[in-house]
Formats: C-alpha cells, sequence, structure tokens
C-alpha cells in the first residue's frame, strides 16, 4: 500500500500543506491530496476536521496542545507517506521512517478487531510486537471522501479525467529516455561504478549487505551504451525474489501523465511499448521481462508444465494457445497485462468493462477471463455474476487482478464467484495463477475423463 515517501523541509512545511474543504491538503505533482496525521489517528477516537492547516478536534476543545499551538512550534522538517486504499491515495503525516522489514503477518486478536485500522500484527527479530495499519480503516476514520476513481474532489475543485499513471523517467545511454511505472520500483540506490564486481560477465554490488546482480540495458536491448559514469543509479524492481537492479545514468523526472502504450511505432522483446513524455520518445521497459532474458532459470519454477517437466519460455502444458480475455478500464494497465500474457504465449483479447468483456464472450470461446474489479458501466462484481448464471459460460476460469487488497473485497469476490484473487500487478504471481488456473481446469477435465472410463 506504500506508493513513495516525501520529506518537506523549512518554509515548505509551514506553506505547502493547505486546508481545502475542512482537509489539510498537499499537491503532489499536480494531484491533490487528502493529509492525514498518524499521531491523530492513534490519540482521538472520533472523527478530526481542520481549520486553515491545523487540526481541531470534535469534543475536545480543552486539548491546550491543539488549541493554543505555540509559535515556532512547527518542525523543521516533516515526512509523510503516500498511501493507497483500492485506487484512493492519501498521504500519512509520520514521525520518522526507520526502515524496511521482510514479516510474517500474524491476524489480530479477536479482542482488537474492532480497531479498524489495523489489519494485523507481526513479531519482529528483537521480539517485540508491530501492529500493521490498515490503509482504508486510516481513510474512513479520517472521513475522507474521494469521487469514486480514487481522486480527492474538493468542492473548489475538478479533477481531471485523463487516466494518469505516475511513472519514473530516466537515461543509461546518451539518446534514449525510458520509463517504468513508479508502483513497479522498490527503491533506488545512489552507487559508485568503482564498486561493482565481476564474475565473468556477470556484474554485482552490494547494497545493505547484499550482493545484487546488476542489468545493464544495452545487454538486453538495442541501445545506447552507458554514460559510463561512476556515480549512478540502481533501480531496485519490486516482485523479484532474488537481488537485481536495473543501471540508470541518471534521473530525469518523476511524472504523473496519462499514458497510451504505443507498440506499432517501435517495439522490441523487453518493452512494453513506447509514449511521448515531456515532448520525447519513451521507452517503457518490462523489467521483469528483461531479468528473464538474462537469467531465466529464476522463473523456471513458473514454467514447469503441467506433467512436472521445466519448458522454455512461453512453454505451456497444453496446445494450441489458450484464449484469454481481459476486463480492464484502465488502458495502461490493460496493455501492460496483455503484454504480459502474450510475452507468456496466451492468445488475448481486452475489453474496457464487464459489459463489453459479455459481448466479446458471446462472439468467442475463452479459456480464462482476467477481470479488474472496479470499472465503469458494469463492474467486475456484476460481470462476474452475469458469467455464473449463463449456463454456457458458468464453468469458465475466473480471475480478480484488482488494486483493492482487503480481506473483505477477498471474500467477496469468492462469493460473487471468481476463482481466484490477485492484487496488482506482481507479473510472477499473477502469470502463476493464470497458469494454475488453467492446469487445474485440465486436471479436473482428466479427473472426469478417467471415471466415465473406470464406469
Amino acid at each position: 500500500n506504500l506508493v513513495e515517501l516525501v520529506c518537506l523541509y523549512d518554509d515548505d512545511v509551514r506553506t505547502q500543506i493547505e486546508a481545502a474543504d475542512n482537509q489539510e491538503v498537499f499537491r503532489l505533482r499536480d494531484r491533490l491530496l487528502p493529509m492525514i496525521r498518524l499521531s491523530e489517528v492513534l490519540r482521538y477516537p472520533e472523527l478530526r476536521k481542520v481549520r486553515g492547516s491545523r487540526f481541531e478536534v470534535r469534543g475536545d476543545a480543552s486539548d491546550p496542545e491543539t488549541r493554543n499551538p505555540k509559535p515556532g512550534s512547527l518542525p523543521d522538517s516533516l515526512s509523510f507517506a503516500v498511501l493507497k486504499a483500492g485506487n484512493e491515495r492519501f498521504g500519512l503525516i509520520i514521525d520518522r521512517v526507520i526502515g524496511t522489514e521482510e514479516i510474517v503477518v500474524k491476524p489480530m486478536h479477536p479482542c482488537l478487531k474492532s480497531l479498524n485500522i489495523y489489519s494485523g500484527a507481526t513479531v519482529m527479530g528483537d521480539g517485540n510486537v508491530s501492529l500493521i495499519l490498515d490503509t482504508e480503516g486510516i481513510a474512513a476514520h479520517a472521513g475522507i471522501k474521494f469521487d469514486g476513481r480514487g481522486e480527492f474532489m474538493p468542492e473548489t475543485e475538478r479533477g481531471s479525467d485523463d487516466e494518469k499513471q505516475t511513472v519514473l523517467l530516466f537515461r543509461y545511454g546518451e539518446k534514449e529516455q525510458f520509463a517504468m511505472a513508479l508502483p513497479l520500483i522498490r527503491r533506488i540506490e545512489h552507487i559508485s561504478a568503482s564498486e561493482i564486481s565481476y564474475v565473468g560477465e556477470k556484474e554485482f554490488i552490494t547494497v545493505n549487505g547484499v550482493s545484487t546482480r546488476i542489468l545493464r540495458l544495452e545487454k538486453v536491448l538495442g541501445v545506447s551504451p552507458g554514460m559510463g559514469k561512476d556515480e549512478m543509479f540502481l533501480i531496485l524492481p519490486k516482485y523479484i525474489k532474488r537481488p537485481l537492479g536495473l543501471l540508470a545514468s541518471e534521473l530525469v523526472d518523476i511524472e504523473e501523465t496519462g499514458v497510451e502504450l504505443n507498440v506499432e511505432s517501435y517495439m522490441a522483446d523487453g518493452l512494453l511499448g513506447t509514449a511521448v513524455i515531456q515532448d520525447r520518445m519513451t521507452l517503457f521497459i518490462d523489467i521483469y521481462r528483461l531479468v528473464e532474458k538474462i537469467e531465466p532459470e529464476w522463473f523456471s519454477e513458473r514454467r514447469m508444465n503441467f506433467f512436472g517437466t521445466p519448458g522454455p519460455p512461453g512453454a505451456h502444458f497444453s496446445s494450441p494457445k489458450k484464449k484469454v480475455l481481459v476486463a480492464e478500464d484502465i488502458s495502461f494497465f490493460r496493455q501492460l497485462i496483455k503484454g504480459y500474457l502474450e510475452a507468456d504465449g496466451y492468445e488475448v483479447v481486452t475489453a474496457e468493462n464487464g459489459a463489453q468483456a459479455l459481448e466479446r464472450m458471446a462472439a468467442s470461446a475463452f479459456d480464462l477471463i482476467v477481470s479488474d474489479l472496479e470499472m465503469p458501466v458494469m463492474d467486475g462484481w456484476e460481470f462476474v455474476k452475469h458469467v455464473r448464471q449463463n449456463m454456457q459460460m458458468k464453468d469458465i476460469r475466473v480471475m480478480a487482478l484488482t488494486a483493492l487488497d482487503s480481506e473483505k473485497d477477498r471474500e467477496k469476490a469468492e462469493r460473487c464467484g471468481y476463482n481466484r484473487y490477485e492484487v496488482k500487478l506482481d507479473r510472477e504471481r499473477f502469470l502463476t495463477g493464470v497458469a494454475e488456473l488453467l492446469g487445474s481446469e485440465k486436471r479436473e477435465v482428466g479427473s472426469e475423463k478417467r471415471e466415465v472410463g473406470s464406469e
């Protein structure tokens, strides 16, 4: 649920957080974020309101700290986490960032389940218990109102209708500009090229005590070589189990923009497509495909065929090609999912909403449906209900692929008829789920045949 971390300094602390319709807000790259103070959430059980850029407590006007803040008491810096709850985003003001940890999530004790701002707990290495925050619960507790598309909408402003994605723009060689969607990036490390080590032709660098494989773009794409700077950047992607980073010579910008990927002008194995950003042709890289090209054995588990034998990239347990219908209203994600599936050997048809998906299903047969849940015209909930009510379609495998990540949404999806629930967008987990759903379908068919034969 963590999109990025932001820190404000000096005068920005005093001037950049404002009030709109009794809600503290911050404008981050033209997107208006409602702000929530974690200290306020933890201290008070009631909803809050603001005046100017100060919180006022409902029913607790006697609190001297809230009523009369001392002049000059504002800090010199302020940190907040940009969090997502479904398609919604808001800023959570915190004291400081300690670090990152790999954890095992434990459920909340029944006595504490009524505290909706928590989703679970974990036992840290030192034996202390840490509570895990629930972003949807925090947003609901603070009473944030969104417009239904994930945009905060004060009455005095109107949001854009464009589908926008936040992307990192960077360069590697002198000629090209590249982009990666920010939600696919774990973090970025500033490194020195003189610290790179070699094992044969492979390059490694130590990041937080771990030897990390380096990926150079000219090794996997027909692009210009790196600029040869000593000070460079290592982009560490999410959802890759082994330590690997993509080398970049320059970070250009973080841009929130409407992305319509073009696959006609220029395309290569390892690209999702191109788009014009800041008046430059920009190459959107498929980081997972690039990693697969240099380290194919890292992905061998997903490519196990139906009988348990490893197969080459794109190989599947059945023939001919499996046909997949993708229902997704946001064009960027629609093209992203389509590209992932096609690179793995599937035939893909797309639809922009549930109603259009039903039309596609009436015209053609599919082996699997992948559907978003939040869509216009007909959402994913209604769509799967129609599928399960149709006698000719009711047995087809359907996967929910969504930004919603709460237990109640998972349970609702199961009740509505989804066979599997995945959160956008861990490529390997998604493609493994697709293969497993199609594999379970094959096993069920095989089981039916064996029963008929025995009779």
